[in-house]
């Protein structure tokens, strides 16, 4: 009985091994497969592409600045009263 219980286990590791070796090796394919087909284009092609990007989006920030009425994403500027103006915080 001991000797068909390690059999088992051994054609258990045997078969888990082979079955690793064949997933890696599917997933070294795919890995391959997916390089070629998405090569980055040289940089005549890619420059342009780089370029109308950031046009496209400097476009987009200033249209959303034109839509909410301010040109800049900066804060609202706090005013700072003289020491000598009236108020509920002077003395």
């Amino acid at each position: 009985m001991h000797s068909t219980i390690s059999e088992y286990v051994i054609k258990a590791r045997e078969d888990d091994a082979r079955r690793a070796g064949e997933r890696d090796r599917l997933l070294l394919e795919v890995r391959r497969t997916r390089m070629t087909m998405h090569r980055r284009p040289s940089p005549v092609v890619r420059l342009p592409n780089l370029l109308f990007r950031r046009a496209r989006a400097t476009r987009r920030v200033a249209q959303q600045a034109q839509s909410t009425g301010s040109l800049s994403h900066t804060p609202a500027r706090i005013t700072v009263r003289p020491e000598n103006s009236a108020g509920p915080f002077h003395t």
